[in-house]
């Protein structure tokens, strides 16, 4: 790229290099300014944060790491290997300084980190700030169903982003000796999806021998390929540094046990994908765009191009959680190849320009940091962690039927729905023995079993409730309005509590 007069002045006078930005920064930043105050100002969802800010806190006042499963009664002496730990402790400690607002902050600061990871993949390639921004609004599109929970696998998604970002950089850089075993140190530690990590390496690594041998037809050219050995070093290094943590190289078959439960095939994000859905209508649009582009695009697809979306996709298509790895390759590849499709039908040819860098541009930046952490909760309100819980999470989280259980604390099991098992756990009254909560794998397959059979009201599921000794049950009535008709109309029951969130049942 040239530069243009007024840049060697801002180099002579020395600004440039230190304070001076180029306008893509500048729009990436405002964009970024935007993500960040959005997730900041996102409800806290109902479900499973709560149970790691749980664990969390128990980690926090023990100072170790259980060894089986501490919160759940039914589960008391199942084997316990947490692979989410240090996401947990993050949390909670989040938590205890800030309270809900600083949840809140953290949430926003994830999503926005996944965001500026992906344009700093997307815009290395494409060079256009305008196509940067729609391929981020694209992904985000595609994988809002999982990104819009703040969960330690918000985590493990920036960490792939991040390792994606690499691996399609041209030539690597002598900093990923120790970038990528340390990526993959913290990655093991926040969230078990650092074995998918290890899946992209592998995949990167089989589309390059796979393209030179299709082009030399000598497996000698693959062996003596730079790319390739260093890809196998990054092999080598990720799974070194996946093993630092607490349970050593024992966590990889943890973490394909929790993949293998019998138990998650009952919730929906580990069910097969409805094509009926949201999530699955973007998917086919995603997923008919690339193959349209497939055949017109002048840019040579490459092999990992295809082992990657076709693997996940069809691991998409058997468990809707792996879109969420799907969606950020197919968003950068779906702009990759729309943009080089658009210069080929354009014939125009492609000029590279100058980036003039200004030092209004700088500013518009700074502008933009102030600004998103002024309009965030804390930064509206300094006491905003200790406000009204209410006020901060989603509509369906029980907050005032848990405050009720406070301050009358049930004797024995209580019967719940999986989705608030974790909540009652948080913020419910101490020892409080919940039925379920997200750790669905960790329930022996009996009880799960059971649970069901109570929630869905199947044959011999009043003896189930005695035969748990069961005296409370907390649901809701927008789910589970049969279940509370039927023991509404038992003498045996009577309702304690009743609002449009939650209903509270107890024997009389």
């Amino acid at each position: 790229m040239g530069s243009t007069p007024y840049d060697a002045r801002m180099r002579d006078s020395g600004l440039q290099p230190r304070f001076s930005v180029t306008r893509t920064t500048a729009v990436f930043a405002v964009v970024l300014a935007g993500v960040f105050v959005y997730g900041a100002w996102r409800p806290l969802w109902h479900t499973d944060l709560w149970g790691h800010l749980a664990y969390g806190r128990l980690i926090w006042e023990t100072g170790a790491l259980p060894k089986t499963e501490p919160l759940l009664p039914l589960a008391t002496n199942v084997p316990f290997i947490d692979t989410a730990w240090l996401s947990q402790i993050v949390g909670y400690a989040v938590e205890r300084w800030e309270g809900v607002a600083g949840l809140q902050m953290l949430f926003g600061g994830l999503l926005t980190s996944i965001s500026a990871a992906w344009l700093a993949l997307a815009h290395r390639r494409v060079r256009d700030w305008r196509w940067g921004i729609a391929g981020l609004l694209i992904y985000l599109w595609l994988d809002w169903f999982h990104l819009y929970v703040i969960r330690p696998q918000l985590a493990g998604t920036a960490c792939y982003v991040v390792l994606l970002w690499r691996l399609t950089a041209r030539r690597s850089s002598h900093r990923d000796g120790f970038g990528i075993p340390l990526l993959f140190a913290l990655w093991a530690n926040l969230h078990g999806s650092f074995l998918l990590g290890l899946a992209l390496i592998a995949v990167f690594l089989t589309g390059r021998s796979v393209d030179i041998l299709r082009r030399t037809r000598s497996p000698m050219a693959v062996r003596h390929d730079r790319r390739v050995r260093t890809l196998i070093l990054w092999l080598a290094l990720a799974a070194a540094g996946s093993a630092i943590n607490p349970y050593g190289p024992a966590l990889i078959p943890e973490v394909l046990n929790v993949a293998r439960c019998p138990n998650l095939a009952d919730l929906t994000e580990w069910q097969p994908l409805e094509l009926q859905s949201q999530p699955g209508r973007s998917f086919a649009a995603a997923a008919i765009g690339l193959l349209v582009l497939s055949g017109v695009t002048p840019r040579r697809i490459q092999t990992w191009e295809g082992l990657l979306l076709v693997g996940l996709a069809l691991g998409g298509l058997s468990s809707a959680r792996l879109l969420t790895w799907w969606s950020p390759a197919a968003a950068y590849l779906l702009i990759l190849h729309a943009r080089a499709t658009w210069r080929k039908f354009r014939r125009k040819p492609y000029e590279a320009t100058a980036v003039p860098r200004r030092l209004i541009w700088t500013g518009i930046v700074c502008v933009a940091v102030v600004s998103a952490l002024a309009a965030s909760p804390l930064g509206r309100s300094p006491t905003a962690g200790k406000s009204e819980v209410s006020n901060s999470v989603s509509s369906f989280t029980p907050v005032s039927a848990t405050e009720f259980l406070r301050e009358r604390p049930p004797a024995g099991l209580v019967f719940n729905t999986y989705e608030w098992g974790d909540y009652l756990l948080w913020a419910g009254p101490p020892g409080l023995q919940v039925f379920v909560n997200s750790h669905a794998h960790l329930i022996p397959p009996e009880i799960w079993r059971d649970y069901l059979r109570m929630l869905r009201q199947d044959a011999g599921w009043r003896e189930l409730l005695d035969l748990y000794d069961i005296n409370t049950v907390v649901v809701d009535p927008l789910n589970r309005g049969a279940l509370i008709d039927s023991l509404r109309n038992d003498p045996v029951w009577r309702v304690d509590f009743e609002d449009r969130v939650a209903v509270i049942l107890t024997r009389r």
